[in-house]
């Protein structure tokens, strides 16, 4: 299925015919994420995260209504691909992982320093991914709710996605870029060692190998 928000509500459309086959009304959605088995539809917007069933019936709404504090303007959900989970993340900093199935609170993941604009879910280890306006792309344990590691970008970061096999990762930005990482370490370590003219250094491999020892340099290359 796919799935836009607009001010009139959520549409939904039918792949590959195109053709649009419902209209959920409601004017406070920002964002819109489908589960894989077209069953759940999750949305953010000023008013926080709700969830509902494919047919517009509410399930849940996951901030509490007045006269609890305002709700962060939520700017991304995701759902995750196989598990019960929902991602949601905008403009306190945080990301916030729920169950989908008791609607509560799991993790909240800390780490960013402005609005974060996107989240995505890694489709083979079933790591979240987020990214949003500090220029920085962080890496997260669904299961521990620990970092696993951080990479920097070339400014704010709108947009993300993941490629079906897990082995890149593409984002854009405000600034017009376009930047491709390569997330599969073996593929990463040749590549270095095509352009690279020294080999990495312990910090570098704790950032982005997340690995606390470095592997042995080729003869080429020194440390």
């Amino acid at each position: 299925l796919l799935a836009s928000a607009s001010y009139e509500g959520v549409r939904l459309w039918e792949p590959p015919v195109g053709e649009e086959f419902r209209l959920i009304p409601m004017n406070d959605s920002f964002t819109v994420a489908v589960g894989e088995g077209g069953d759940l539809l999750a949305t953010g917007g000023p008013i926080g995260v709700r969830i509902y069933r494919i047919d517009g019936r509410l399930l849940s709404d996951l901030y509490p209504p007045p006269p609890a504090p305002p709700s962060p303007w939520v700017y991304a959900v995701a759902l995750h691909p196989e598990r019960p989970l929902l991602a949601s993340a905008g403009d306190d900093a945080d990301v916030v992982l729920w169950s989908t199935e008791t609607y509560e609170e799991l993790f909240r993941f800390e780490g960013h320093t402005a609005n974060v604009l996107d989240v995505e879910f890694h489709p083979t280890n079933g790591d979240l991914v987020t990214a949003g306006e500090d220029g920085t792309l962080r890496f997260w344990s669904v299961d521990t709710g620990l970092a696993r590691m951080s990479l920097p970008a070339p400014g704010s970061v709108s947009d993300l996605a993941i490629s079906p096999d897990g082995r890149y990762l593409a984002v854009s930005g405000a600034r017009g870029f376009v930047t491709v990482y390569i997330l599969e370490v073996e593929e990463l370590m040749s590549e270095a060692e095509s352009r690279l003219s020294r080999w990495w250094t312990e910090t570098e491999c704790m950032q982005y190998l997340d690995s606390d020892t470095c592997p042995e340099p080729p003869d080429h290359l020194s440390r």
